[in-house]
């Protein structure tokens, strides 16, 4: 589970675009999902909208359309205005992503 936690304040904003139209989120997909289990990615926005924000859906969402790019689950990507809610909104994700065995391919699952 990935998880990315962003103000929106980017030093420079086509580093994002390059790295997702890059192929980094399919990438990291790639390898970090099994045939059983997909890696689950999600992004907070804190106290931006990063909901309007067409990169992050690129990444964050591109396994949740059908084939005819249908919507087909809720978006992976939550803004936050009152930090009072941020962690209600990680668990949120949390949950949402909670798909796996839990055991990460970094582990051999003995540890």
């Amino acid at each position: 589970m990935l998880i990315l936690l962003s103000d929106g304040e980017e030093s420079d904003p086509s580093i994002l675009k390059n790295l997702v139209n890059n192929k980094l989120c399919k990438k990291i997909r790639k390898n970090f999902s099994t045939d059983n289990n997909k890696m689950f990615m999600g992004m907070i926005g804190i106290g931006y909208q990063a909901s309007d924000n067409d990169v992050f859906h690129k990444c964050f969402d591109e396994n949740i359309y059908n084939s005819e790019h249908q919507l087909i689950s809720e978006s992976n990507i939550i803004d936050v205005d009152d930090l009072s809610t941020l962690t209600d909104k990680i668990k949120e994700l949390i949950r949402k992503g909670q798909q796996t065995d839990g055991i990460s391919k970094l582990s051999d699952g003995q540890n």
